[in-house]
């Protein structure tokens, strides 16, 4: 699940794919947003308001990308390290530069 920008809108629900090292959130429905220079910003648990229309035992990774966007992601606990190999935390990121 996901929305944009990150705190606002709909969760929708979706997969993230990366391609050549470059991260992109395919909705069910609608167009595949690419994510260039993803980086994840915060890491957090659903609100109990976000608990209805999320799981509420997923984790959110808040990320921001290149053109100032932003996106909320929620997955699984178990799926957390995999998406931030995807995403990578923006201090680890700047380091890596």
């Amino acid at each position: 699940m996901a929305r944009m920008p990150a705190g606002q809108g709909r969760w929708r629900p979706g997969r993230v794919y990366v391609d050549g090292g470059a991260a992109r959130w395919v909705p069910e429905r609608g167009e595949a947003v690419e994510l260039p220079g993803g980086r994840a910003t915060g890491l957090r648990v659903p609100s109990m308001k976000e608990g209805i229309s999320i799981n509420p035992g997923s984790r959110i990774v808040t990320c921001s990308y290149d053109g100032g966007g932003s996106i909320d992601i929620a997955v699984m606990p178990l799926d957390v390290r995999e998406l931030l190999e995807a995403v990578p935390k923006a201090d680890q990121a700047d380091q890596a530069d």
